[in-house]
């Protein structure tokens, strides 16, 4: 599901993976637990993020392209993964 992280098509990210879906990829970036449940919110009209590399990617990449965040929560071992944009 997941492989390799790959430069993306903003100069100077790098994503954390790349989640294959048929032919497409798209990229995966790894976010803390307080990004990701925060994010999760019904109310939010606009996703917000601290780390750097999501935030810059968001605002600069062509065309709003899909991406994705995940979180890995340590305790149960489990991967939460959802879809923005």
């Amino acid at each position: 599901m997941f492989n390799e992280s790959i430069e993306t098509d903003v100069a100077g990210v790098q994503s954390d993976a790349v989640y294959k879906k048929g032919f497409a990829e798209f990229p995966v970036f790894t976010v803390t637990e307080e990004e990701f449940m925060g994010n999760m919110e019904g109310h939010r009209q606009r996703c917000r993020f601290k780390s750097e590399k999501v935030a810059k990617y968001m605002a600069e990449t062509r065309y709003k392209k899909p991406f994705y965040i995940r979180y890995e929560n340590e305790a149960t071992g489990k991967t939460y993964l959802r879809k923005i944009k």
